[in-house]
């Protein structure tokens, strides 16, 4: 439980200063300790209520119109992904998450940016691949950070963007863990314990992101998703555990 503890402190100093990365740090080395489901619900558990600080000041700043569509077609892949989590194999997922993510993630660093306003098709796309991997894995960032880190958005509005998406996707995914039973007393138990320190490291990552220059934001947004693809590979289980 102190280990455990550790990483949801590590994990919020993160998504507080980032705008994302909750999951992608917290399952493969919550998962490692723990039933994978019960750290699915103990994300979503302590991740909800001390994101409402960094929420309300990004629903201001982002774009609406690239948000919704992705966040319909992300309702319509969290229920299939959960429902996989209870059938499939996550390894072979896993492992093509995490590589893909990789390789994704050289792209950016080398400064590659597209220019043009992506059409309706690739935002569905995301979306829909988002909300899938959120509900099989607990880690629907990789879709999403790809699509807006690499746009000619500002860092600003790009970080706002992907707040709000996931303010709208933990709702979605809230639904669905109720609804399909994976919420259990050990997970509230384990959450409570973990809650005022994951408001706290958020609080702290939040006021670290007005420090940071886009140059900086940006540099370091893709060293964390390389960190969390790594993080995520299988091959790591044993180690971890």
């Amino acid at each position: 439980m102190l280990a455990l503890v550790g990483i949801a402190f590590v994990t919020a100093l993160v998504r507080g200063f980032s705008g994302f990365g909750a999951g992608m740090l917290f399952m493969p080395l919550a998962g490692a300790l723990f039933d994978p489901k019960l750290a699915i619900v103990m994300i979503w558990m302590i991740d909800s209520v001390p994101a409402f600080p960094i929420l309300f000041p990004a629903l201001k700043k982002c774009v609406w119109r690239e948000i919704v569509p992705m966040a319909i077609a992300a309702f319509v892949g969290v229920p299939i992904g959960m429902y996989l989590l209870k059938t499939a194999d996550p390894v072979p997922v896993r492992w093509t998450i995490s590589l893909l993510t990789l390789v994704l993630a050289a792209i950016l660093w080398s400064g590659w940016r597209y220019r043009v306003r992506p059409n309706m098709p690739t935002t569905l796309g995301v979306g829909f691949s988002s909300g899938f991997l959120g509900g099989f894995a607990a880690i629907p960032g990789p879709p999403v950070l790809m699509f807006w880190m690499s746009g000619p958005a500002s860092a600003a509005v790009a970080r706002a963007n992907i707040i709000a998406y996931f303010g709208i996707l933990m709702v979605l995914s809230g639904a669905n863990l109720f609804a399909q039973g994976f919420i259990t007393m050990e997970s509230l138990q384990r959450s409570l314990i973990l809650a005022p320190v994951y408001l706290a490291g958020v609080l702290i990552g939040n006021r670290m992101f007005g420090f940071a220059s886009e140059a900086t934001f940006r540099r370091i947004a893709y060293a964390l998703i390389i960190v969390f693809a790594l993080l995520g590979l299988p091959v790591l289980d044993s180690v971890l555990g």
